[in-house]
C-alpha cells in the first residue's frame, strides 16, 4: 500500500506531520483487518505492507478495497487545517507458502500491481494475482 502524494503532504506540512498521517492511516488499516495474525508494518518511506495469512486472493482484494475506502473517508489531523482526506493505492498478491517458494516473486507481483494502481490514477486497488 502506498500513501498517495505523501511527498506533497510532507513538503506542505513537514515530515513530522507526515509521520502522524502514516500512523493514522496504519491505524485505520488495522481496524479493517479481521484476524489477529494479520500484520501491518511500514515498508518504505510512504509504503505500508499488510500480510493476511490464511486469506485467499479474493478475500485479500476485498480487504484491500475496504482498507482503501476507509482511509479515503478518514480525516487526517493536520496542523494548519481541521483535517484533510488522503488516499492510498494498493497492490494485491497472493501466495500459498511452500518449501522452495521465494518471497521475492510474491513481493514483485504486489509491487507491480501497486504501480498499476498508481498509474491508473491512484486511490485504487489492483490485484496482481497469485504468485507461483
Amino acid at each position: 500500500m502506498d500513501v498517495d502524494k505523501l511527498k506533497n503532504y510532507n513538503d506542505s506540512f513537514g515530515h513530522q506531520q507526515g509521520d502522524l498521517a502514516l500512523q493514522v492511516i496504519a491505524s485505520t488499516a488495522r481496524q479493517s483487518i479481521r484476524q489477529s495474525k494479520d500484520f501491518i508494518a511500514r515498508w518504505d518511506s510512504d509504503e505500508i505492507v499488510i500480510l493476511l495469512p490464511s486469506t485467499d486472493a479474493t478475500e485479500a482484494f476485498r480487504t484491500a478495497e475496504k482498507i482503501r475506502a476507509e482511509i479515503e473517508k478518514t480525516l487526517i489531523p493536520c496542523s494548519e487545517l481541521k483535517g484533510l482526506n488522503m488516499t492510498v493505492s494498493i497492490g494485491v498478491s497472493s501466495q500459498i507458502p511452500t518449501p522452495g517458494k521465494s518471497a521475492d516473486n510474491f513481493i514483485s507481483i504486489a509491487d507491480k500491481a501497486l504501480y498499476e494502481a498508481k498509474e491508473a490514477g491512484r486511490n485504487k486497488v489492483v490485484t496482481g494475482g497469485e504468485s507461483k
